[in-house]
Order: structure tokens, then sequence, then C-alpha cells
């Protein structure tokens, strides 16, 4: 895999440090960062130093709220527990759901939010396929099912009877390439992609997160080719991680998640780590990996915990740090979404019914170009967008519990 590193923005450095990057092989050089240093962290710091490409952009464009659109949804389907895709026939848009708590794919009607069919999905069997985690519909009539744990990806007709079952775990055509050592996630904000006879799952390395070999032979995506069913994996995790631990950290376990977005058009699917300032961009032809700069000024850094404290409380970490939940192509508008979650200080505990995030929407054009950023109240679920010629509707938590609640949004020009 090729990795090319660009920063798609204008670089703005003030002058009184721009003489020291100028002189920086000088004495004068070498005291004052080793004093930036000094101040910005102590021998017993848990964070690192991290820089950011420092940067100016024109803020163009924003998103603002419109309405909301409400679907009912019956007693067994939890509004947030679920996978949702809305397969756009032009004039006849249907919103499929899958539900965790009945194994059940449902279809509605996306203007009248009327239900069409419910399927309940047998997990075991000659047309078992496992506990649904994730699903996309390629075609009313070719519906990949993808159930993460049997590692297992089915191909359903609109009967949703199997017509072929993929196991992921096998049939490598890498042999040097050691088996399962992708666990794929599926998610709403990581959905699977169908491109020229091959399907794209993302995931994460199946491997502990205290073994070296996470940080630096784990994989974050592959290749299935739909007529022979081989395998094989197209990323690996970034760069930095290896770097990262080299150093003595490592990652905390809910921050090892991804997002990927495609962009068909040109043939690109576009990765997010939460941990990373940098999205990747993915060539599906060539394999080849371009790393652009899309972070935000309010989260130049993201920290990882010290390896040695193994035992810290993860999820402590996490909510009171920032980091990218998602990604998101709008073929419509021809931007990117890049999502930015921010400790919420207004949450004091598990049970106070607050968000633990703020969320913040990065939005770039598409040659990766910020052209502006929107924060948004923190009742929003990120990782469930779905976006139409209309606009771009967002999950949002909401009282009504059997109601898929959304906010729909429009990009406007400033």
């Amino acid at each position: 895999m090729i990795y090319k590193e660009i920063s798609n923005t204008n670089p703005i450095i003030p002058d009184i440090l721009n003489r020291f990057f100028i002189v920086k092989s000088s004495p004068l050089f070498f005291y004052f960062f080793a004093f930036i240093i000094a101040i910005g962290c102590t021998p017993d710091s848990k964070t690192e130093n991290f820089d950011s490409p420092l940067y100016t952009y024109i803020e163009s464009h924003k998103l603002v709220a419109i309405e909301e659109k409400t679907i009912a949804l019956d007693t067994l389907t939890d509004p947030y527990k679920n996978h949702i895709f809305l397969y756009d026939g032009g004039d006849n848009k249907v919103l499929y759901l899958s539900s965790d708590l009945d194994n059940s794919l449902q279809k509605y009607h996306w203007d009248s939010g009327k239900l069409i069919d419910k399927k309940i999905i047998p997990k075991d069997g000659p047309n078992g396929v496992g506990v649904i985690n994730s699903f996309c519909v390629e075609n009313q009539d070719s519906i990949f099912l993808l159930s993460s744990y049997s590692f297992q990806l089915s191909l359903v007709n609109t009967n949703y009877k199997v017509l072929k079952k993929y196991k992921l775990n096998t049939s490598l055509s890498n042999p040097n390439t050691e088996k399962n050592n992708l666990f794929p996630i599926g998610k709403q904000n990581c959905p699977i992609g169908v491109f020229e006879g091959k399907v794209i799952l993302g995931g994460y390395p199946s491997l502990e997160r205290f073994d070296q070999k996470f940080y630096t032979e784990g994989k974050t995506s592959l290749l299935l080719d739909i007529h022979s069913g081989a395998i094989d994996y197209l990323t690996s995790v970034p760069p930095s991680y290896r770097e990262r631990f080299s150093d003595g950290f490592k990652i905390v376990s809910q921050n090892i998640f991804l997002s990927q977005t495609f962009n068909y058009e040109k043939g690109l699917m576009i990765i997010s780590h939460r941990t990373e300032p940098f999205i990747e961009v993915v060539d599906l032809t060539s394999k080849t990996v371009k790393r652009v700069y899309a972070g935000s000024d309010k989260a130049q850094h993201i920290p990882w915990v010290k390896y040695k404290d193994g035992n810290q409380d993860d999820f402590n970490f996490f909510v009171k740090n920032p980091y990218f939940s998602s990604i998101y192509y709008d073929k419509y508008r021809k931007v990117y979404y890049r999502i930015l979650e921010m400790p919420n200080p207004n949450k004091v505990d598990a049970f106070d019914n607050i968000s633990w995030t703020i969320p913040f929407v990065i939005i770039l054009d598409e040659n990766f170009t910020k052209i502006g950023e929107t924060a948004l109240p923190p009742k929003f679920a990120m990782a469930s967008m779905i976006i139409t010629d209309k606009g771009t509707y967002i999950n949002q938590y909401d009282e009504r519990e059997d109601n898929l609640v959304f906010t729909l949004f429009k990009l406007v020009k400033q």
C-alpha cells in the first residue's frame, strides 16, 4: 500500500514563528522548541505532543435545520439500535431498516413513512444469515447482509432468499496474510461498498490492543470478489499508529472504530479514523492511499493512553476527549461531512439523560478543502445520517420511543 500525505489547506505561520522555522537548524530554534515542549507536558504526562498543520480557510458554507421527519416504528424496533439504508429509486425512495431485537428487515415508504413490509430473517439453517449487523441494498433484488460475529456475508433477493454465502475469514488471495485479521463493522457510518464486482468492508484489526501487531500489521478494510469469493485486504491502520505505540501509547477500545464513505463517480473510498486529523483517500482502482488533513482547531490532538496504564478506565478517558466519529459523502452537493464529537461540559453522569458529546460538522469540498464547520445541538445521533437530493437527514434522540425522528438540514452558502 502506497501512502502519500498532503494538506489541502492554506498554511499560515505568524511572522515571529516563521523566523524560527526558517532557521530551524540554529541553536535558537532548538532552545525555543525545547521550551515549548517543557511548558506543554510534564514527565508524568499521559498525553502526547502533536503537530497539526496551521491553516486558514474561508467559512463559506454551513448546515441549517429546516424541518423534522418522523417514521413510526413497532414496539420491537429500537430507534437507536438498528441499521438504516435509503434506496433511492428516484421518485420511489425506500427506507430499509434492520432491527437488532428480532433480526428483522423492514421497508418503509420514505415520503409517507408507511411500513411496506417486515420480514424476520432466520439466523440458522440453509436460509439463515446469522445476526444482521449491517446490510447494503445494491438493488431491490440484490441485498448484502453482514453478520459480523459470524464473519459471514449473505446475498439475498427481494424475498430474502439466500442466493450465496461468503465466509470472511477464509479464501485469502494472499497466503502470506494472517487469516481473520479484520473484524468487519458495517455500521451506519461504515457502510458496505460495492464497486466493480467487489464488496468492500471496513473494520478494525481482530487483534488485542496490547499486541504490537495491532499497530504494525492490523487491517482496516477488505475486498471480497462477488463471483469467486476470494478475499484480499485493502487498507491497514494508519502509519501514525505504530509511531504512537512505539512511544508507549495505546488506543482506547472505543476509538478502534473507523468510518468510511464512497465517491463512486471518482472511484474513491474515504476513511476517517477516530483519533486522526488526517483522512485517508483510497483509489479503489490503483489501491493507493493519500492522507489529507481534514481536522479542526478545536481538536488538533486526540490523545491515547499510556501503554503502562492498561487498567485505566478506557470509557472514562474516552468521554473526556474529542474524537472524529463519522464521515459522509453528499453526491448531490459534492461535499463531504466529517463529524467531530467534542466532550459535553454539561454532562454530569451516565444517568442524567444528556448527550456525552457536542457534534461539529466539518464541511469539505470535493477536493477536500475545508469550506465550513457547523456546531449542532447535542441531541443528534451523528452515526445515523441519510443524504438525499432534498438535503441531509440526521437522526435525533427523541422522547417518542417508537419513532425514528430526523431533522432535515440544508447546506447553504453564507
